[in-house]
């Protein structure tokens, strides 16, 4: 593999990554609050749609700085 391929795929994996944590990370820090408050699954599912929104908007950014030619 070359040296230009691999660095993509590092790239895209760490996109992948990212997107994961996002997900999870709200997910999982929404249902951490709703056993401390008792308020089951609100916080759950507002942290799981703020980790999408942020993994959304991250992604897109991310993919468009991979896929933009740089300029020489």
């Amino acid at each position: 593999m070359s040296g230009r391929r691999l660095a993509l795929t590092l790239r895209l994996l760490g996109i992948g990554w990212f997107v994961a944590m996002c997900i999870g990370g709200g997910a999982a820090g929404g249902f951490l609050l709703d056993r401390q408050l008792e308020t089951a699954p609100a916080f759950t599912l507002i942290g799981l749609a703020a980790g999408i929104g942020l993994a959304v908007s991250g992604m897109y950014r991310m993919l468009i700085a991979v896929l933009t030619p740089p300029e020489e």
